[in-house]
């Protein structure tokens, strides 16, 4: 048996929950670093929103909120911070994000949240 099955259940998903969070602010971030650039056109997708969905299998409504979460993100250093640190999570959906415990959230408050 490897060493991670070593490791309590309730350790390891602590631990799988803080790196996931770190990758959700992480993707949004080159999210809207690959919306500001031109790669995503040499795969032949019409938008960097399609080229990310098809990649993370996922809705370009979904990919196009990523996108426009990480350039807001940008501009409010604060909430940047604070989403980098784990002190918010974000559940990202085509219609929106969400607080950790499900509260709907605007994206244009997310400057209050921090």
């Amino acid at each position: 048996m490897s060493d991670e099955f070593q490791v309590p259940l309730r350790t390891r998903l602590r631990t799988i929950a803080a790196h996931w969070a770190r990758y959700q602010y992480e993707l949004v971030v080159l999210a809207a670093e690959l919306a500001d650039g031109h790669d995503w056109v040499l795969d032949g997708s019409p938008t960097p929103a399609h080229w990310l969905a098809a990649v993370a299998d996922v809705e370009a409504c979904t990919a196009r909120e990523w996108i426009r979460i990480g350039r807001l993100l940008r501009t409010l250093p604060a909430s940047a911070d604070a989403f980098e640190a784990g002190r918010i999570v974000l559940h990202l959906r085509g219609d929106g994000a969400t607080l950790d415990d499900g509260t709907p959230i605007p994206t244009s408050v997310l400057e209050r949240i921090a």
